[in-house]
């Protein structure tokens, strides 16, 4: 699936941006596009809490969880079930 392969090779840029920069820098780029606008304007103090804890994020977690992203196996065929 392309698709697949497109987000794989995104998620290879991912851990070669966050093992030259860190965690925090990547996911200050990454994480704003996980809330939705009226979360992050009807539930700031929510996001902002979230937005404040990625300087916490090791770098080994951010890269640890990419890498298993890109080996799970596709189970969109299930889901449609």
């Amino acid at each position: 699936m392309q698709t697949t392969t497109k987000k794989k090779a995104s998620r290879q840029k991912g851990i070669e941006f966050t093992e030259k920069h860190g965690a925090a820098p990547f996911l200050e780029t990454t994480a704003p596009k996980m809330f939705a606008t009226v979360t992050k304007t009807n539930n700031s103090r929510l996001y902002e809490r979230f937005m404040n804890h990625l300087p916490d994020m090791s770098k080994e977690a951010v890269i640890n969880y990419y890498e298993a992203m890109m080996q799970r196996p596709d189970r969109v065929e299930i889901l449609k079930k």
